[in-house]
């Protein structure tokens, strides 16, 4: 099947409703002109997708691994974690978030549902484009940078992203993967069904989780135009082989509504929210169990003739399955086992960043915080960045156990200090625990959060039935777009 596309045209405006209906006007927020130029690269080369993020860096902390020169390139993702984390060693910083919940989980203050201003929507060139020549991207502040990876590890931020991918599936089971691919085609990315990681979507454009969703509501409704091939090239199918015969194509239009679509996005979302308050209880679980598991496999080691695979028993893998079977809590979401894994993932992430930003409060200099801190900034694109395989948050603590205790020279050049990673690894799973206790929480807002978002959605909706109204008249723009069926075996298989 073959998706031809041509120009568009306004059928539908997200307008502003009329002041007789009490409504007030609706529009985007401002700080989406800023962001409308920039383009996402899509996610068969996720590598790239992040790492165009890095910015020159004189460090010697492993930022250049593999990657060669860092290139001020503009990307979509997760920023450099060496730019991040040179910001530690700035006199007189504050501390960040203390993980407390407030408007700066996401990165900015002044955005937000609540703080709903004005724009026209975004560009509608998402095609992914060579990273060179690389675009020139300001020297963030550190207040910038913490935000930014605020808003890159914000637990609704990453619900959001679920949602919208276990929403394309169900699109492709209904039979309707053209709403699925105006979706991709609207964030800029392809294969995203497929893609099994964090921080898919660009947090510099959507710094918040709702932004996402209000720019999507926002846009004007289109007809896609879907052509299909016809058995055979002559009359009833026959012929099939005849090369002087043309190839005969049906055509069928097809409407897509942004405002449906948010629409029947949010239940989805809704449904994850329920699902992550419960992932959540067993990483709880899970962390109470993983240093137990290590010292014992660390006794049975010393009279065991074969070494150990893992320091610990993964006891993520398992218990999923046995946690919902006694739930009874009905059916689960389609990616549930992908969903738990990458919570996990995140969970795993943002307790390290809030262990750096403890040792580096405390002290600066502090061979603990120096030594993570290098530790992480080497295999952070290995175990937390782009598409990455199940399992990887237990191969990080399992990465950071095997590490022995080391000499390291501390700043003044003069004394050495000790590391103890099995010291660092406890207090990751502690802090980790802590964590998502803080994301239930966050988890149970969600129905809250859907209801002003719907407030705004009827809105929308209102002031464009009174456009529809008004332009029944004009005739339709069709968009065309071409589909072309290539295997995405560079992007990770989902489930």
């Amino acid at each position: 099947m073959i998706l031809l596309t041509s120009g568009q045209r306004l059928i539908v405006t997200g307008c502003l409703l009329s002041s007789c209906l009490g409504f007030g006007p609706v529009s985007l927020p401002s700080n989406h002109d800023t962001a409308r130029k920039s383009k996402l690269f899509g996610l068969s080369n996720v590598n790239d997708y992040f790492d165009s993020f890095r910015k020159n860096d004189n460090s010697n902390d492993g930022s250049n691994k593999e990657t060669g020169k860092n290139e001020p390139t503009q990307g979509s993702s997760y920023a450099s974690v060496n730019d991040y984390f040179n910001t530690f060693n700035k006199p007189n910083i504050a501390k960040s978030d203390t993980g407390q919940r407030s408007d700066k989980w996401h990165g900015n203050d002044n955005f937000g549902i609540n703080n709903y201003r004005g724009s026209d929507g975004i560009s509608k060139e998402t095609e992914s484009i060579s990273p060179n020549p690389p675009q020139s991207m300001k020297q963030m502040t550190f207040s910038e940078i913490v935000a930014y990876n605020n808003a890159r590890l914000c637990p609704k931020m990453f619900l959001t992203q679920r949602a919208i991918q276990s929403f394309c599936y169900l699109l492709a089971e209904c039979r309707d993967p053209h709403s699925g691919k105006w979706i991709e085609d609207f964030l800029g990315v392809k294969g995203l069904a497929n893609y099994h990681g964090t921080g898919a979507f660009n947090v510099t454009k959507y710094p918040t989780w709702d932004s996402l969703l209000l720019d999507m509501m926002m846009q004007k409704n289109e007809k896609m135009i879907v052509s299909a091939k016809r058995r055979g090239r002559g009359h009833g199918g026959w012929s099939k082989n005849n090369p002087y015969l043309q190839e005969r194509w049906v055509e069928f239009p097809i409407d897509i509504h942004p405002t449906s679509l948010v629409q029947r996005l949010l239940p989805v979302r809704e449904q994850l929210s329920s699902e992550f308050e419960r992932d959540l209880e067993i990483v709880q679980i899970v962390d109470g169990m993983i240093m137990e598991s290590y010292f014992h496999r660390l006794r049975d080691g010393r009279t065991s003739q074969t070494p150990m695979d893992t320091t610990f028993e993964r006891i993520s893998v398992n218990i999923l399955s046995n946690f919902t079977e006694f739930q009874g809590s009905g059916s689960s979401s389609p990616f549930r086992k992908g969903n738990f894994d990458l919570l996990y993932s995140l969970c795993t992430q943002a307790s390290t960043h809030r262990l750096l930003r403890e040792l580096q409060s405390s002290s600066p200099d502090d061979v603990s915080f120096r030594w993570l801190k290098r530790f992480y900034t080497e295999r952070v694109s290995e175990y937390f960045d782009g598409d990455q395989p199940f399992g990887r948050a237990d191969d990080f603590i399992d990465a950071l156990l095997r590490s022995p205790p080391s000499f390291m020279e501390l700043s003044d050049r003069k004394s050495v200090g000790l590391t103890d990673p099995l010291r660092l690894a406890e207090r990751i799973i502690a802090i980790r625990s802590e964590t998502a206790e803080e994301w239930k929480n966050a988890m149970r807002e969600v129905k809250e959060d859907h209801l002003q978002l719907n407030d705004i959605l009827i809105r929308v909706m209102l002031g464009k039935v009174i456009d529809d109204s008004v332009s029944d008249s004009e005739g339709t723009v069709m968009i065309v777009e071409e589909r072309t069926l290539e295997p995405l075996d560079d992007a990770g298989l989902f489930e």
